[in-house]
């Protein structure tokens, strides 16, 4: 994955999204070639040549294919058993019991 200025550094790009937000509040153009990050730029009017598939994030944050955005860190899994860890939880008080 390259920085660049704009996106002139990518050339041969399958799908631009456009004014995409990074975990770092950054609003960013990001060009994808071939199922891969290619360029990420800092967002620009600049629009990608006509045959390029264009995604207008408009805003919205991007994220990594490997995040998981929905998880509860107050849930520990033990013995098939969800436990929140709160003296009220049976499954717990039952497999703390043993």
């Amino acid at each position: 994955m390259g920085a660049a200025a704009d996106l002139t550094a990518c050339v041969g790009a399958d799908l631009v999204v456009r004014a995409a937000r990074l975990l770092d509040g950054r609003v960013v153009d990001i060009a994808v070639r071939q199922g891969r990050i290619e360029t990420v730029a800092e967002h620009s009017d600049m629009r990608p040549p006509g045959d390029v598939s264009v995604i207008e994030a408009d805003g919205r944050l991007v994220t990594p294919s490997f995040v998981n955005a929905h998880m509860h860190l107050d849930k520990v899994y033990r013995c098939r058993w969800w436990a929140t860890g709160r003296s009220a939880s049976t499954p717990a008080r039952a497999w703390r019991a043993r």
